[in-house]
Protein backbone atom coordinates (compact mmCIF):
# COMPACT_ATOMS: atom_id res chain seq x y z
CA UNK A 1 0.00 0.00 0.00
CA UNK A 2 1.33 3.37 -1.26
CA UNK A 3 1.36 6.51 1.03
CA UNK A 4 -1.49 7.93 -1.39
CA UNK A 5 -3.97 5.06 -0.69
CA UNK A 6 -3.33 4.62 2.43
CA UNK A 7 -3.71 8.48 3.23
CA UNK A 8 -7.54 7.67 1.32
CA UNK A 9 -8.43 4.58 3.39
CA UNK A 10 -7.62 2.67 0.02
CA UNK A 11 -6.09 -1.19 -0.16
CA UNK A 12 -5.03 -1.81 -3.35
CA UNK A 13 -4.12 -5.20 -5.17
CA UNK A 14 -2.66 -6.57 -8.53
CA UNK A 15 -4.15 -9.10 -10.07
CA UNK A 16 -3.89 -10.41 -13.39
CA UNK A 17 -1.97 -7.22 -14.12
CA UNK A 18 -4.42 -4.85 -12.91
CA UNK A 19 -4.15 -3.36 -10.11
CA UNK A 20 -7.85 -3.20 -8.23
CA UNK A 21 -9.05 -1.68 -4.93
CA UNK A 22 -9.88 -4.38 -2.40
CA UNK A 23 -11.88 -4.29 0.86
CA UNK A 24 -11.21 -6.55 3.94
CA UNK A 25 -13.13 -8.19 6.89
CA UNK A 26 -12.53 -10.89 9.38
CA UNK A 27 -13.70 -14.41 9.20
CA UNK A 28 -15.35 -13.48 11.98
CA UNK A 29 -17.17 -10.80 11.09
CA UNK A 30 -18.17 -12.56 7.46
CA UNK A 31 -19.55 -15.46 10.01
CA UNK A 32 -21.43 -12.84 12.23
CA UNK A 33 -23.07 -11.85 9.18
CA UNK A 34 -24.08 -15.33 7.84
CA UNK A 35 -25.40 -16.05 11.77
CA UNK A 36 -27.49 -12.94 11.61
CA UNK A 37 -28.71 -13.50 8.33
CA UNK A 38 -29.78 -16.95 9.11
CA UNK A 39 -31.52 -15.87 12.43
CA UNK A 40 -33.64 -13.22 10.98
CA UNK A 41 -34.41 -15.44 7.34
CA UNK A 42 -34.05 -18.62 8.29
CA UNK A 43 -32.71 -20.76 5.48
CA UNK A 44 -33.36 -18.09 3.08
CA UNK A 45 -30.59 -15.92 4.41
CA UNK A 46 -28.01 -18.99 3.63
CA UNK A 47 -29.48 -19.15 0.14
CA UNK A 48 -28.72 -15.19 0.19
CA UNK A 49 -24.98 -15.60 0.97
CA UNK A 50 -24.99 -18.37 -1.97
CA UNK A 51 -26.47 -16.22 -4.78
CA UNK A 52 -24.11 -13.14 -3.34
CA UNK A 53 -21.28 -15.40 -3.98
CA UNK A 54 -22.23 -16.85 -7.32
CA UNK A 55 -22.76 -12.70 -8.49
CA UNK A 56 -19.31 -12.51 -7.07
CA UNK A 57 -17.91 -15.23 -9.05
CA UNK A 58 -19.38 -14.11 -12.08
CA UNK A 59 -18.01 -10.50 -11.33
CA UNK A 60 -14.64 -11.89 -10.92
CA UNK A 61 -14.38 -14.23 -13.64
CA UNK A 62 -15.26 -11.17 -16.31
CA UNK A 63 -12.66 -8.92 -15.01
CA UNK A 64 -10.02 -11.83 -15.01
CA UNK A 65 -11.42 -12.67 -18.70
CA UNK A 66 -11.20 -9.23 -19.72
CA UNK A 67 -7.17 -9.20 -18.15
CA UNK A 68 -6.50 -12.19 -20.35
CA UNK A 69 -7.66 -11.41 -23.49
CA UNK A 70 -5.62 -8.10 -23.09
CA UNK A 71 -2.48 -10.10 -22.50
CA UNK A 72 -4.09 -12.96 -25.64
CA UNK A 73 -3.53 -15.44 -22.84
CA UNK A 74 -6.69 -16.83 -22.47
CA UNK A 75 -7.93 -19.92 -22.07
CA UNK A 76 -10.80 -21.41 -19.85
CA UNK A 77 -8.56 -23.33 -17.56
CA UNK A 78 -6.14 -20.19 -17.38
CA UNK A 79 -8.87 -18.15 -16.37
CA UNK A 80 -9.83 -20.91 -13.37
CA UNK A 81 -6.08 -20.44 -12.15
CA UNK A 82 -6.18 -17.16 -12.02
CA UNK A 83 -9.24 -16.71 -10.07
CA UNK A 84 -8.35 -19.52 -7.68
CA UNK A 85 -4.71 -17.08 -7.84
CA UNK A 86 -7.60 -13.79 -6.89
CA UNK A 87 -9.26 -16.22 -3.89
CA UNK A 88 -5.77 -17.42 -2.35
CA UNK A 89 -4.20 -13.52 -2.34
CA UNK A 90 -7.62 -12.09 -0.85
CA UNK A 91 -7.44 -14.71 2.16
CA UNK A 92 -10.17 -17.14 0.66
CA UNK A 93 -7.85 -20.57 1.84
CA UNK A 94 -5.84 -22.28 -1.08
CA UNK A 95 -7.81 -23.57 -3.42
CA UNK A 96 -6.53 -26.31 -6.34
CA UNK A 97 -8.22 -27.30 -9.10
CA UNK A 98 -8.36 -31.29 -8.59
CA UNK A 99 -10.40 -32.44 -11.56
CA UNK A 100 -11.29 -30.40 -14.96
CA UNK A 101 -12.91 -32.07 -17.50
CA UNK A 102 -14.08 -29.46 -19.96
CA UNK A 103 -15.88 -31.58 -22.19
CA UNK A 104 -18.11 -33.15 -19.75
CA UNK A 105 -18.29 -29.58 -18.03
CA UNK A 106 -17.25 -30.72 -14.62
CA UNK A 107 -14.21 -29.45 -11.91
CA UNK A 108 -13.83 -30.02 -8.79
CA UNK A 109 -12.00 -27.43 -6.56
CA UNK A 110 -10.51 -28.30 -3.13
CA UNK A 111 -9.85 -25.72 -0.66
CA UNK A 112 -7.26 -26.05 2.30
CA UNK A 113 -7.35 -23.62 5.38
CA UNK A 114 -11.26 -22.51 4.44
CA UNK A 115 -11.58 -19.29 6.38
CA UNK A 116 -15.29 -19.70 6.81
CA UNK A 117 -14.99 -23.47 7.98
CA UNK A 118 -12.04 -23.08 10.10
CA UNK A 119 -13.90 -20.45 12.13
CA UNK A 120 -17.24 -21.96 11.67
CA UNK A 121 -18.67 -24.15 14.84
CA UNK A 122 -20.20 -26.63 12.40
CA UNK A 123 -18.41 -29.95 12.50
CA UNK A 124 -19.56 -31.89 9.50
CA UNK A 125 -22.36 -29.89 8.02
CA UNK A 126 -21.69 -27.85 4.61
CA UNK A 127 -21.91 -24.15 6.01
CA UNK A 128 -19.74 -22.85 2.90
CA UNK A 129 -22.72 -21.12 1.00
CA UNK A 130 -20.56 -18.32 -0.44
CA UNK A 131 -18.33 -20.13 -1.53
CA UNK A 132 -20.46 -22.55 -3.22
CA UNK A 133 -22.29 -20.14 -5.13
CA UNK A 134 -19.23 -18.34 -5.38
CA UNK A 135 -17.22 -21.54 -7.45
CA UNK A 136 -20.35 -21.90 -9.04
CA UNK A 137 -20.34 -18.65 -10.65
CA UNK A 138 -16.67 -18.84 -11.60
CA UNK A 139 -17.20 -22.62 -13.76
CA UNK A 140 -20.37 -21.48 -15.13
CA UNK A 141 -18.52 -18.48 -16.61
CA UNK A 142 -15.55 -20.13 -17.69
CA UNK A 143 -17.10 -23.16 -19.24
CA UNK A 144 -20.06 -21.31 -20.53
CA UNK A 145 -22.59 -23.04 -18.92
CA UNK A 146 -25.25 -22.61 -16.01
CA UNK A 147 -23.90 -25.06 -13.83
CA UNK A 148 -24.91 -26.16 -10.08
CA UNK A 149 -22.13 -27.06 -7.46
CA UNK A 150 -22.43 -29.31 -4.79
CA UNK A 151 -20.29 -29.28 -1.77
CA UNK A 152 -18.76 -32.81 -0.64
CA UNK A 153 -16.99 -31.87 1.74
CA UNK A 154 -16.44 -29.50 4.25
CA UNK A 155 -13.66 -28.76 6.83
CA UNK A 156 -13.93 -30.25 10.23
CA UNK A 157 -11.71 -32.78 11.79
CA UNK A 158 -12.17 -35.71 9.43
CA UNK A 159 -11.70 -33.69 6.23
CA UNK A 160 -8.56 -31.19 6.20
CA UNK A 161 -10.19 -29.54 3.23
CA UNK A 162 -13.30 -28.00 1.26
CA UNK A 163 -14.49 -29.65 -1.83
CA UNK A 164 -16.89 -28.48 -4.24
CA UNK A 165 -17.67 -30.38 -7.01
CA UNK A 166 -19.19 -28.64 -10.11
CA UNK A 167 -21.32 -29.53 -13.08
CA UNK A 168 -24.16 -30.02 -15.28
CA UNK A 169 -26.85 -31.99 -12.49
CA UNK A 170 -25.47 -31.05 -9.49
CA UNK A 171 -27.38 -30.03 -6.63
CA UNK A 172 -28.14 -26.16 -6.68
Amino acid sequence: MNGKDRKMGEVRVEFTGVRLRVISMTPKAFIEMMRVLTTTFGTAGLTMFFHMGREKGIHDSSEVIEALRREGAYTKRRLLEAVMDRSRVLGWGAPRLVKYDEGRGTVTIRIENNPIAKYCNTPGEPICYFLRGYWTGVVSEALEQELACEEARCTDRKNLCCEFIIGRGRRR
